[in-house]
Formats: C-alpha cells, structure tokens, sequence
C-alpha cells in the first residue's frame, strides 16, 4: 500500500523498507551513534522543503515562513553548513532531530529511531539482541505484523476523521449537533483528528472502497486486513461491523504519532445503531500494538492532523509551557485543550508509574485534576504516591479535586471567552483544594505522631525514610533534603538516615528551642552549674551509647521517655567534649556558660540555665538546695545510679517499639 505511515517528508528523502514476513533484519546501530549518522546522512534545507516549507535560498541560508507559527513575513532560516534552523520570530531553533521531534510531537529520542529506521538501520540495546534467542515464539509477534496492524488502525482513523469532516457540513446530523451542543468546534475536531464511521456496513467496506472520505483505499486482501483487525482489536471474532462504528472517534497515538486503538463515544440520538448502547464510552482492548498501562490519550498528536492549518502551532503552543492535567475523560482533555491549555487522560485505567514517567518527560509540572467526591480524591492519592518516588529537582506533582458534582466540563464553562483562557484556568486551578505528594505520604505512612515525639514515633519515621519502606522515596538528593525538612516541619524529630549522595539537611529538634523544666530538671542543673567539672564524669563512656545518639538526632524528647533533667545534661555533656573544652577542679558557671556557647549550644538552654542558678523564684531556696553541702563524687555516684534505671527503660522502650508492626498505605 503505498500509504505514509509516519511523514511523507520521511519518504521522499529516503525510500521506504519494504518489510515482509521473511525480510531480513536491518543493519543494527548503537543509539549513541545514530544522531551524528542522521546529520550527516540528511540535508536539513531539502528535509524541511519536502515537509511542506517553502524555502528560498539568500546566500548561505534558506529563508522561509516558521512552520511553528502563523506568519506572512519569512523569519525562517536554514543553515545546512551548521545542519541547523532557527525562527527570529518564536526562537525555535535546533538540529533535524529537534525539527522532526518539534513539528511531529515526539520526544528527540523517537525522532532519532524515526529518522535512523528510514535511512535503514535499527536501534536496539544490548540487552534486547541478547534476549530475542530465548523470546518464546508464543508471547512474540513479528515486527512487520506489529506494523501492519499499527497501519490497519491508521488507515482507519483517517477515513472515518475524513468522514466526520464530511459529515460538519451537515448540521442536522446527530454527531453534529452533539459536538455543537459540547462547544467541540472545528478546530478542536482537527487537532485531536476525531472521527466518525456509521455503522450501516461492515468496517471493511468503508476501508476498501474509494469514495470521498476514502482517496486510497487498502492495498491489504480482506482476509489478512480482517485478520489484523481482530488481533488488534478493531473486530471481535467473526462480526464484520466494528464496536467503534457509530461512534464519535477518539484516536489514540502511540510515540510515533501513529493511532493503535480507539475510544469510541455513543453519539445522542444514534444509541439504537451502535453496538453496546448502554456504555456511553469504548475502549480498545488491550493488543499487540496498544497497553492502556502505558499509554495515555492526548500525549503525542496524530500525525495525520498536523496538516491541518493551526494544528501543528497548537501542539507546540501548549506543550511548550511544560505543564500537564492529568483528568479522568478524553472529552475532558478537549474541553481543557480549547483553553489553551496540555491535557491527557488514562484510558479505562489507574494511573501508573510508567504514566507519570512519560509525562515527566515531556513536562515539569503534572497536575492531576479529579472529582471532589472520595473515590477521586483515593485516585489522585495512589496516584500522588505511585509519582514520589519519580520526583526530582525541578519536577513538581500534585492533584486537585473540583467541587462535588462538577467535572471540566462545566466547571470551567466559559472561561474559553476570557482574554487569556489559560491563565485564568490556572487561576482557578490555584484555587481548588490541592494535595501534595508528601503530604499525603506522610499521612498515609506515619500519620499521627505525639508531640513531641514518643520512641515509638521515631520509630515508625525512620522506618518510613528507610530503602525498605511501604512507599518509596526520591531518589533525587534535594528532594531527600526538602523531605527531611518537611517531617522536621510537622514534628519537630529530626530524623537521621535520609542523607543521598553526601546531601543532608541540618535543623534543630523543636524542643531544644523551648526547655521547659520540673523539679528534678532544676535540682541537677542546679547541681552541675555550681560543680561543672562533675559534668564530663556523669556520663563518662557513654555518649557514643545509642540513646545518647537518639537524644542528639531530637529522639527521646518526651517527658514520659526521657526526664528533661537527663536529656538536657547529655546535650550538655555532648557539647563539651565535641568541643574539646576541659573544664576544671574550681570552675564556676561562667566558665561551663562560655564552653556551651562556644561548642554551638542553643542559646535557650544556656538562658534557662543560669535562670535556675539565679533561684528568681526561690524554688531551689524553698527546697533547702541553696545550703547544700558541696560533695562532688556523691553528686556523680547518685546521678549515675539514677541513669542506669532511665537507660534500662530505654532499653525496654525500643525493643517494645521495634516489635510493632510495620505500617503500609491502603
């Protein structure tokens, strides 16, 4: 058939490979290669020209108008010296690779595989040429049947988008007096190449046929073209008339830009002559040439659209804002598409992992826009967890939920008549409620915590931060930092494990800002400040002792784990020696005030310290403390005993806190 799979610029540059069942495979070449063979192999100047530019040579450049935007005065020029373009007027510049990538809506990567297949190579890994020897014959397919198929769902779209444009001229047509009804313009039906096929007839003869909407019929023999058609999905076993018949069209692409399935809508007023009435919306089965899990509609315009005029502007107009809304229906990506505005949709299916990687791709910014009811709100939070672990430095995920009992559709109504539609939608979009991927990892993993933080709490944090948790994290170092922060923020623990690549957050624990004291708490004090060289004794071996590690990291900052008295003084005692200071036989409190200032400690203890040493209230006098006999070695022997029972119940604390079940999100 001689019908373009891709580009027709594609095919008059370089003649097409003929594939059949028994052709041999093509010369292989390493990805990394590709790019350079390409630039040397194409001339960018005759490459454009036969896309569809005209171009006229002025010295060393060829001049033209930007077939990225609508222009009358050429501000397009072509360097095929540098093999490079650039637009004066919009700033689009780049290589051939960039120019097939920015006209077609694929990614450079696809672009290099189109343009590398063509000149008759094929790119392939390592591991794939490894693995094709032990590929079972029963879970592969052919690769020129995976084409064929890819070409008979093609051909399709493009006769039933042909027919629909056929059908537009025609206002009392039910598909066209719905698409008025839905505000669905002309353009709009363009851009997403919509279509429609009645059902009147078996498929095949609206495929074989010549006629209006059909100039080039399929070269493929009924057999095999029905046979195509029943293992993609187009036919089911032995009917000739396809589910799709009689519905509104809805193309979906692969990265190519080429259609692999369908999402059929029943048309109001024609319910009696399609197949399955009762579902409003069909999709494709799942085949050999389409997976819903990683495919989603509205990411890579049809090729067979980007003729249209405005169509090819359109696509890079909105995908140039680096910005996407994930939403639920392919009606609700053109009713947000008509504000200007990127949009897609999954197809029958949750959103995957290899979903948000392909729009992270493409995009820094993923916006998921969903009903405010509970079911939508559960889908955009497994969505939001499902995308953390894929966040990095400059990637933002987050969903939004319209009020309940509206959807696009209505909710944003009208604002297609504003003077900057996609502004004001993202205004509106700013003001709905939103979620945030920690935030609702950090509720589903950990949830409630005391404040502060108990063991048992600082348990269940680390185990959330740790490589064996329920729901994995970033991987990306900044975005281990901010998460640090961020638990630090609803908390007030600073946890200790999460540094990546030597990037780690420094913050104070919450309660080293505020020390508030009992009585046992000012009695020791009270006792070191007038004997500080017995500090250093009290914990002498033990401030490498795991407790005394947590009390650093902001753990054991309860009261009802850890005596205040006891956490402040091991803070103390850390302080000191990290600093190095000796302290000696006769020094007072101004010297141990000074060495703790010195050594970094919070200025609030300090403060609160020498306010217990001053007595202002006269507690320590009230209590007979102020005429207590100096005995420094007796001081050190109680408080050492007293420690000994607060260590074992640590001990007893953590071990009952380990054995608690782990957490994971429903």
């Amino acid at each position: 058939m001689g019908y373009y799979t891709i580009h027709d610029c594609l095919y008059v540059i370089c003649k097409p490979i003929e594939v059949s069942l028994e052709s041999k495979v093509s010369p292989f070449i390493n990805f990394s290669e590709a790019p350079e063979k390409i630039k040397q192999h194409y001339v960018l100047s005759r490459y454009i020209e036969d896309s569809g530019v005209e171009l006229k040579q002025m010295g060393r450049e060829a001049v033209g108008l930007c077939p990225f935007k609508e222009e009358k005065t050429p501000s397009f020029s072509v360097n095929d010296e540098k093999g490079v373009y650039l637009c004066r007027g919009c700033g689009a510049t780049g290589d051939i690779i960039t120019y097939v990538a920015e006209s077609t809506g694929v990614s450079q990567g696809r672009a290099i595989r189109l343009l590398a297949e063509k000149m008759g190579y094929q790119i392939r890994s390592e591991s794939d040429r490894q693995g094709e020897k032990g590929r079972k014959a029963s879970t592969s397919i052919n690769r020129a049947s995976r084409s064929d198929m890819i070409e008979v769902h093609d051909h399709t779209a493009q006769v039933a988008h042909a027919y629909l444009l056929c059908v537009l001229s025609d206002p009392q047509h039910p598909v066209s007096r719905y698409l008025k009804q839905r505000a669905f313009g002309p353009n709009l039906v363009k851009r997403y190449g919509l279509g429609f096929l009645p059902s009147d007839s078996p498929l095949w003869s609206h495929i074989s046929g010549s006629s209006a909407y059909n100039a080039q019929p399929t070269s493929f023999s009924a057999p095999h073209w029905r046979t195509l058609a029943q293992e993609s999905g187009l036919l089911k076993d032995r009917h000739q008339v396809s589910m799709f018949q009689g519905r509104l069209l809805f193309p979906i692409t692969n990265g190519d830009g080429r259609c692999v399935a369908f999402s059929g809508r029943v048309v109001p007023g024609m319910e009696s002559t399609a197949i399955m009435p009762d579902r409003k919306y069909l999709n494709s089965p799942e085949s050999f040439i389409f997976s819903k899990s990683q495919t989603l509609y509205g990411v890579t315009p049809w090729h067979a659209t980007l003729n249209h005029e405005g169509v090819r502007e359109a696509w890079r107009r909105i995908k140039s804002a680096n910005r996407v809304v994930a939403v639920e229906g392919v009606t609700d990506v053109l009713r947000i598409a008509e504000l200007d505005t990127w949009a897609v949709a999954s197809l029958g299916t949750a959103i995957t992992q290899t979903h948000i990687a392909l729009l992270f791709r493409f995009a820094d910014t993923i916006c998921m826009l969903t009903d405010g009811d509970s079911a939508g709100i559960a889908a955009s939070e497994r969505a939001l967890l499902i995308g953390f672990s894929q966040l990095s430095a400059g990637k933002r995920f987050v969903a939004a939920h319209l009020p309940q009992k509206e959807d696009p559709d209505t909710y944003f109504q009208g604002v297609v008549q504003c003077p900057n539609p996609c502004e004001h939608f993202w205004h509106l979009i700013s003001g709905l409620p939103h979620a945030q991927p920690e935030q609702v990892w950090f509720d589903r993993v950990i949830g409630m915590v005391n404040s502060p933080v108990s063991i048992g709490d600082a348990v269940l944090i680390d185990q959330a931060l740790s490589e064996g948790a329920p729901v994995s994290l970033p991987s990306d170092a900044h975005w281990r930092v901010a998460i640090l922060r961020y638990v630090y923020d609803r908390t007030g623990y600073c946890p200790a494990g999460i540094g990546h690549n030597g990037v780690r957050g420094t913050v104070y624990p919450a309660h080293e800002q505020r020390w508030v004291l009992d009585d046992a708490a000012r009695f020791w004090l009270y006792r070191v400040a007038r004997a500080p060289f017995i500090l250093p004794e009290l914990f002498a071996g033990k401030l490498d002792a795991w407790w005394s590690k947590d009390i650093r990291a902001g753990l054991l900052a309860s009261e009802i784990d850890c005596p205040p008295a006891f956490r402040i003084l091991v803070r103390a005692a850390q302080h000191i020696r990290d600093s190095g200071t000796k302290i000696s036989t006769g020094d007072h409190w101004p010297v141990l005030a000074d060495a703790l200032m010195q050594a970094g400690a919070p200025s609030s203890l300090v403060i609160t310290w020498s306010q217990v040493l001053s007595d202002g209230d006269g507690a320590m006098a009230t209590l007979g403390y102020g005429d207590e006999a100096l005995v420094p070695d007796l001081w050190v022997a109680e408080f050492q005993e007293w420690a000994e029972s607060i260590i074992a119940a640590f001990s007893r604390t953590l071990d009952q806190a380990v054995s608690r079940p782990a957490l994971s999100p429903s």
